[in-house]
């Protein structure tokens, strides 16, 4: 069934969608930022950077969980993994596409993208992810304090 609320009301990060992991939490509130910004016409020059910056965003994003999911032998990071890869393909067709399109047809296929990203993300903060967090939390008790945070290396900010 297709989600009803305006783009707006599914862009609100809300405490249910922390997982208790901090830097996952923080990358999570950064994605729901930046789909704020492609939902916001106002800022409709800004598309081509936001776009961007999500596909490499995501990559990054993913690749932290994945680093966590085999330092910690999670026992569904295959089942994650294909999710993730999955929504990439799905993001890689989506650019494709809207590069070819022309201004009025970009405008709807960004109200489309905005809602897909938004409802995505939140079921898959509230679905996978929280049961990766549940694991990681529950397996490596010690952990808990720094949550989720891997050591910079100095290549990404840590945020």
């Amino acid at each position: 069934m297709a989600d009803t609320r305006s783009v707006e009301a599914l862009l609100e990060w809300e405490t249910s969608l922390e997982t208790g992991m901090a830097q996952i939490d923080e990358q999570h509130r950064t994605l729901v930022e930046q789909i704020k910004l492609l939902a916001d016409r106002s800022k409709t020059d800004r598309v081509p950077e936001v776009l961007r910056f999500l596909e490499h965003y995501v990559v990054e994003h993913f690749g932290t969980e994945e680093i966590l999911h085999d330092e910690t032998d999670y026992p569904y990071a295959e089942a994650h993994l294909d999710v993730h890869n999955a929504f990439i393909q799905t993001f890689q067709d989506f650019k494709k596409e809207y590069a070819e399109k022309g201004e009025e047809d970009r405008l709807l296929m960004l109200l489309k993208l905005t809602k897909l990203l938004s409802a995505w993300l939140k079921e898959h903060i509230t679905g996978m992810d929280r049961r990766f967090a549940e694991y990681y939390l529950a397996e490596f008790p010690a952990a808990a304090e720094s949550a989720g945070t891997l050591p910079s290396d100095g290549d990404a900010p840590v945020r």
